[in-house]
């Protein structure tokens, strides 16, 4: 006999929260992946370019890594572009890569470039041909949280374009400049970003959910009951209607356990005890056990009764009972565990 339990839920997208939507700032830069990149550029302020080759060679006068500042992203790519480098190398085949990328006001890269140059050995003097290298927006982009709240955790849940969960992950946070690490390929996708407000020491205070396009998601409350029941099992008492009539429809098959009713009588009962196991999807009949067991609660004996043809299958003085039934569809034999490797061959 299942028995309801009512309590209210709290839920992810239900915790009670001291910010509501319509006062939380948007986040647009993630409402497509051009925004993203544009706001990026807006955010540049630095940048490096490095370079190395297999057979470079060390020296007091090398200039192998160069870094500079600037007002702006077209700033930054011109110093960059005007820095000049000098290195030798053991053998001109070799070529020389180049890396770099450009930064925000926190050091957090928003660009990456690399590229390869090679180098002509034909004159006296060795000459590193043309070599371009291009950025491209780095796989995750340094954001500022959009309050004040102190943050414990942010997440992100994606979701298909019919609002099923795929996956979620959890996001990097710096607590030193407030600023979380959105990934680049969800930039307008379907999903939500979580953030728990609080810390680890006070516990969360609130949850705050945003849309994977930078909207801040209104969340009401919810309050829920729930129905809690264990699997195949049902109570009967006497002081509540039972009159010794006991009829038990039980789920047969895998991850299921064998039926077993609790019975509890105040008088000497009369108990007509009749269970048939059901199929879990088609609801056809699987066995009617016609005998099982019983002990009454508080000992360790166990007894043996029978259906009978005519007249109670089982009578028991005043107490509480576990009965049960002698089944065939829940007999099956332990898995044994897998410990990996194999035989000789």
């Amino acid at each position: 006999m299942k028995k309801k339990i009512m309590f209210a839920l709290c839920m992810l997208f239900a915790c009670v929260t001291s910010l509501v939507a319509g006062t939380l700032a948007p986040l647009p830069m993630i409402r497509s992946k051009e925004d993203l990149k544009s706001w990026a550029i807006e955010q540049v302020v630095s940048g490096n370019l490095g370079l190395g080759s297999t057979s470079l060679l060390t020296g007091a006068d090398n200039v192998t890594d160069v870094y500079v500042s600037g007002s702006g992203a077209d700033e930054v790519l011109a110093k960059l572009s005007s820095a000049r480098f000098r290195f030798r190398v053991a053998e001109p085949k070799d070529g020389v890569y180049v890396y770099g990328s450009l930064t925000n006001s926190g050091g957090d890269q928003l660009f990456y470039g690399n590229g390869y140059g090679g180098i002509d050995s034909s004159g006296v003097d060795w000459k590193l041909l043309e070599t371009n290298v291009k950025f491209s927006l780095s796989s995750s982009i340094a954001i500022p949280v959009p309050f004040t709240d102190e943050v414990s955790e942010i997440y992100l849940i994606y979701r298909d374009e019919s609002g099923n969960y795929q996956w979620s992950e959890s996001l990097g946070y710096s607590q030193w400049n407030k600023t979380f690490y959105f990934p680049t390929e969800f930039a307008g996708k379907d999903g939500q970003l979580i953030f728990r407000l609080g810390n680890a020491k006070g516990g969360v205070k609130s949850s705050v959910a945003y849309s994977l396009k930078g909207v801040p998601l209104a969340s009401p409350q919810i309050v829920a009951g729930l129905t809690t029941s264990i699997d195949n099992y049902a109570s009967y008492d006497s002081t509540t209607g039972f009159t010794g009539g006991v009829l038990m429809n039980a789920v047969g098959g895998y991850g299921h356990t064998a039926p077993i009713v609790k019975v509890k009588v105040v008088t000497q009962t009369s108990l007509s005890l009749v269970c048939r196991v059901l199929h879990e999807y088609s609801g056809a009949t699987l066995e009617v056990p016609a005998s099982g067991k019983y002990r009454k609660q508080g000992t360790s004996d166990v007894l043996n009764w029978q259906r009978q043809a005519a007249g109670p299958d089982l009578v028991v003085p005043p107490g509480t009972y576990y009965i049960w039934w002698d089944t065939s569809t829940f007999e099956t034999e332990p898995t044994p565990p897998y410990y990996g490797g194999g035989g000789k061959g």
